[in-house]
C-alpha cells in the first residue's frame, strides 16, 4: 500500500540483529541470473500443471500431486490449483526441481500451445 511506503522506508531499519537497507523500486526486480536454458515445450492447454509437466519432463499427475503438496508457486504466491492458467513472463518454482521463465505463447499449426521458456534448474538435483 502507497500510505505505508514512507513509514517502512524511514522506520524498517532492523530485523532483530541484522541491518537493513529498504530501497523503493518501480519495478519488479529481476532476481534471476541469467543461467538459465532457453527452450520451446508444447502443451495443450496453458494451465499450470500442463506447462510444468512439460518443462520438467514429468507427467501431468506428477506435476498435479506437487499443486496439492504445496511445492509450486507461481511469482511467489502458492498455487492451489491445478487448473491455474499461466501467462507470458510468469516465473513458477517448483520446491526441489527449479523454476521457470515464461516469455512469450503462441499457436502451433495443430492447434496446440507453444511457449518460450527458460529453465534453471535446482542445484539439489
Amino acid at each position: 500500500m502507497k500510505e505505508i511506503t514512507p513509514f517502512l522506508l524511514d522506520h524498517w531499519t532492523q530485523a532483530g540483529r541484522e541491518t537493513l537497507k529498504v530501497l523503493l523500486y518501480g519495478d519488479k526486480p529481476d532476481v534471476c541470473p541469467d543461467s538459465g536454458e532457453e527452450c520451446r515445450i508444447t502443451v495443450n492447454s496453458s494451465r499450470i500443471d500442463a506447462v510444468i509437466a512439460s518443462a520438467f519432463g514429468v507427467s501431468r499427475s506428477v506435476a498435479q500431486e506437487w499443486v496439492s503438496q504445496g511445492k509450486l508457486r507461481k511469482d511467489g504466491l502458492v498455487v492451489s490449483k491445478v487448473d491455474a492458467e499461466v501467462q507470458p513472463d510468469d516465473m513458477i518454482s517448483c520446491r526441489g526441481q527449479g523454476r521457470i521463465k515464461l516469455l512469450k505463447c503462441t499457436q502451433t499449426r495443430k492447434e496446440r500451445t507453444a511457449w518460450q521458456i527458460v529453465v534453471f534448474r535446482s542445484q539439489r538435483q
